[in-house]
């Protein structure tokens, strides 16, 4: 006997699945949990099989028949509809935005810092796959993806933290939006669209407000910034040693936080920090050679000091793991015990900006912060070049802070 609308929505479920036929091998299955699926009996190659179409309602009885006589039009052609939906589905599933997404980050974190590749994997998995993570790349609106980011951004930071309960900072927003201009143009790249919805998708964002106070350089700030970072007592010593060397040699902060003492020679006094361990990607850091910075003699002071009472090869241990330097997080949280608004990263812009006052030629000055020269044979040879250079500007920057804290 057929089965009709009103009496499928009157099935109730038990305790184990029943069967209902709407002839010619279409059953509806009625589950414990309440769901009710499609399934066509058929047989191919002398063995019994089964195929499930989909679940009522979404799969209505008109389309149920409809998808029973497409599987038996396959079976007239020798063709197991199993197999052929088990393909199909395959196939939707490497388009899918969450299958392609991986595929692009398997390549990105080839040749990426550890760091940058853990956090785009969050903002993968947090902000972006849970909302089109299952849709197939090719159904994906531009519009859809404006939403998303937008959605996500918290423009201002407000103090009732409640009314923004799910947003992320802007600058996570604008990580998301070079997630998806990657993936998608990963995507065009391997012939699965024609063109991409999510260039230039920062663009629908705020302009970022860049802080002007990240770093102290006025001549009093300065003064202010020296003497609170010498005072005893506001640290542990890894953190107070780290932050009291990292203003006379202004390296990024993970070049100074993962020294260890075999790239020092204080006799010397030569720091040699190895390539793989310099900013840029992992194929050009792999093959760079070891970036110079000669070490004044308040620089060896301190180093020595440091090194009487070590026990690991690390300069900087965590007192929570010794095998493990400090976190990025600890030297700041140093700073904003003092209320200053400086980042460790501002110690740099300090440096930049009053070597230039003191007359320092710029190549000098850029080649001892390690700023990429897209001339790779000038780069090595300037370097080189200017190692006398460096050394005399490196110990007169050190007096010259020396001057400011004492002044």
């Amino acid at each position: 006997m057929k089965l009709k609308d009103a009496t499928i929505k009157a099935f109730s479920s038990s305790d184990k699945v029943i069967k209902h036929s709407d002839g010619a091998s279409l059953f509806l299955h009625v589950h414990p949990s309440g769901v009710k699926s499609w399934v066509y009996a058929y047989r191919f190659d002398g063995k019994q099989k089964k195929l499930t179409l989909g679940q009522y309602p979404k799969l209505s009885l008109k389309d149920a028949r409809k998808a029973r006589q497409d599987a038996c039009d396959l079976l007239e052609q020798g063709i197991d509809p199993g197999i052929k939906k088990m393909n199909s589905e395959e196939k939707d599933n490497r388009n899918l935005f969450s299958t392609i997404a991986e595929d692009w980050i398997s390549i990105y974190k080839e040749d990426r810092a550890e760091k940058s590749v853990s956090i785009h994997r969050n903002v993968l998995d947090i902000h972006i796959l849970p909302a089109i993570g299952n849709v197939p790349i090719q159904e994906i609106k531009r519009i859809q993806l404006v939403e998303l980011v937008k959605n996500n951004t918290l423009f201002k930071v407000s103090r009732d933290r409640a009314k923004h309960k799910g947003k992320v900072a802007a600058s996570t927003a604008r990580k998301m939006c070079y997630c998806l201009g990657m993936i998608f143009k990963h995507a065009m790249n391997n012939g699965l669209i024609e063109y991409s919805v999510a260039t230039q998708l920062s663009s629908v964002l705020p302009d970022p407000e860049y802080n002007n106070q990240r770093a102290m350089i006025k001549l009093d700030e300065v003064q202010t910034l020296l003497k609170a970072i010498r005072m005893p007592g506001y640290a542990n010593k890894s953190v107070w040693y780290f932050l009291n060397i990292m203003p006379y040699v202004f390296v990024r902060n993970t070049e100074l936080r993962c020294a260890t003492w075999d790239e020092f020679d204080l006799d010397a006094a030569e720091w040699y920090i190895p390539g793989f361990r310099m900013k840029g990607k992992k194929i050009d850091r792999n093959n760079r050679p070891p970036h110079f910075v000669p070490l004044a003699k308040q620089v060896i002071k301190l180093l020595r000091e440091l090194k009487e009472n070590s026990n690991t090869n690390l300069l900087f241990p965590s007192v929570f793991r010794s095998e493990r330097c400090i976190t990025d997080v600890a030297p700041l949280v140093a700073l904003k015990r003092f209320e200053f608004p400086h980042t460790i990263h501002g110690f740099r812009t300090l440096a930049s900006t009053h070597l230039h006052e003191l007359n320092f030629p710029t190549q000098i000055i850029e080649a001892q912060m390690a700023h990429k020269d897209e001339n790779h044979v000038r780069a090595v040879y300037n370097k080189a070049e200017y190692k006398e250079e460096r050394i005399k500007m490196m110990q007169t920057w050190a007096n010259y802070l020396d001057t400011l804290a004492n002044s």
